[in-house]
Order: C-alpha cells, then structure tokens, then sequence
C-alpha cells in the first residue's frame, strides 16, 4: 500500500468519525465545531420601530400601557420594568385653578376647580401627558382674571392726577396698572370680574380728590352703607360724603341743644351712647364755643 493510499483511507475514516450523524460532544473543541447560522433574533415587526422610528416604539409602548393597565399581571410587570400607568388618576395644578387628570379613551379628560369656586370639565386629545398639561395651563390662563396691586410710583401718579381735578385720567391709570391686561379699548366697568378693581379705582381717587374729606373708619362704613351695594362711582361717593356731612352736624346740633336743656345725669347717660371720635369732637366743639362766649363777654 502506497502512501497515498494510506492517507485517502485516513481522510475517509476521519470524515466518517466527524459525519453529521455522529452524536459527538465538541463542546471542548470549538476549532472542529461548525460554526452558528448567522441569523437575528429580532422580531421583524418590533425591530424595525425600535431601531428606525423610536418616537413610534414609544408611542407603542404607551398604547400597550393603557390598553393592559386593567390587567394586574401586565401592570405589575410593567411597574416593576419602571412603565407608568398612563391611566392613573393624577393632580393638577396651575394658577388659580387645581384637580384631577385621567387619559381614557385617548385622551386626557381635566376636573378642576378655581380659587373662587367655578368648576370646569374638560379634554385635550393627546396621548403625551405633559403636552396635556401645558394645553390645559395655556387654555385656562386665557380665561383668568389677573389683577395686581399698584406700586408705589404708579399710586403716588394717580393721586397726584385726582388732585389736579384730572378724575377721568386718574380712574383709566389706576385701571391700566391694575389690569396688566387691560389695553384700553374695552368697558371693564361693566365686566363682574373687575367689580372690585373699580370700586377701589373710585374709593382712591375720591380719597386723594377731595380735599375736604376726613377719611375714617366710620365715614367709610356710612358712604358705603349709603352706596347700598351698588357700583361705586366718585359722583356716588361724594353724596354720600355730603350725606354723611348733614347726619354729622345734626347730631352736634341735636348735643348742644340736649346740653342746654337737659340734666347732667341725662346728658352722661346720651354720651355713653357715643363712639370716641364723636366724643372727642364734642369735646372740641363745646371747648370751642366756650372760649367764643369768654370772648364776646
């Protein structure tokens, strides 16, 4: 047997030992093993959104959220792989206004109440739960009523126009500084929302525009009183600063006429009725017109 001969039948018999048939473990030699298929495990369909559209993997992502989050098993799987709950109820907050916000049905459904009371209910149809919120913030602010108090620069201007007799200007700055909104070209006075705005624009510059007024808590408490809840104008306060002006001297005059005929015991018994500054302006009064009688004697 020629040497040629005896490498070809060797060739056959290793060719035979390592045949696809044979149930041989290589595990300890990978150099004879044959090597793996060169396949993806990927999924297809999933591959292609998570590696060429990952705004639609998350989008994917969501929609399997919400529509499982009834499912306990999906959702305790989805917790503990750190997936929110879309579903869930949340708080919401924004100036003036506070509640709840829930995604059902594909969109966010708002109820909320403001600082005053009024309710509100509401959707905005995005599936993104911040784009929701930033949409209910922007929609809710146009609605909101924004007032603020003047500084003292701009006070101290309003005043000084009331007392040059300029009452028209005066009322449209005081309005234009403590509306930010207010452009001028529309009648807030007729606008519920602004009621208190212009009744404190009317108070101010009837304050700083009549000199002769002595401003005091009870003046204050008779004018309004006077006013019987309606909208407050300077006209309306001046009548009832003159209302309040006759009511004071009938009651000094009723005094001086009640000192004179009346005893002292009945006279200290009318006093206690009396607020202090009433009395101190009797005070004054009597001490007044007793330096007079000294003088004319």
């Amino acid at each position: 047997m020629t040497k040629v001969q005896a490498e070809k039948i060797r060739q056959e018999a290793e060719d035979l030992f390592l045949g696809d048939d044979v149930n041989l473990d290589l595990s300890q030699f990978p150099w004879l093993s044959k090597p793996l298929p060169d396949e993806s495990f990927d999924d297809e369909k999933f591959s292609q959104i998570a590696n060429d559209r990952p705004k639609s993997l998350r989008n994917a992502i969501t929609r399997l959220v919400n529509e499982n989050s009834t499912d306990t098993e999906i959702a305790g799987t989805l917790r503990a792989a750190g997936v929110e709950d879309e579903q869930r109820t949340r708080q919401f907050n924004t100036p003036g206004w506070s509640g709840e916000m829930r995604f059902e049905r594909g969109a966010w459904h708002f109820r909320l109440e403001s600082e005053d009371g009024e309710q509100k209910q509401f959707k905005i149809t995005v599936a993104d739960c911040e784009t929701a919120q930033s949409q209910a913030a922007k929609y809710l602010d146009r609605g909101r009523v924004k007032i603020r108090a003047l500084t003292k620069d701009e006070s101290l201007y309003v005043a000084r126009l009331a007392g040059q007799g300029k009452l028209a200007d005066a009322i449209q700055n005081y309005i234009s500084y403590a509306i930010p909104d207010y452009d001028g070209t529309n009648d807030v006075s007729a606008d519920m929302r602004y009621q208190s705005v212009c009744d404190a624009a009317a108070w101010y510059v009837f304050l700083h525009g009549t000199p002769q007024y002595e401003d005091s808590a009870e003046a204050r408490e008779f004018i309004n009183s006077y006013a019987g809840g309606r909208p407050l104008t300077i006209e309306l306060l001046r009548f009832g600063f003159a209302a309040w002006n006759e009511q004071h001297k009938a009651g000094r005059g009723l005094l001086f006429n009640q000192q004179e005929t009346e005893s002292p015991e009945a006279l200290a018994e009318n006093l206690e009725d009396l607020e202090d500054s009433q009395i101190d302006q009797l005070f004054h009064d009597v001490t007044r017109e007793s330096l007079r009688s000294k003088i004319r004697r």
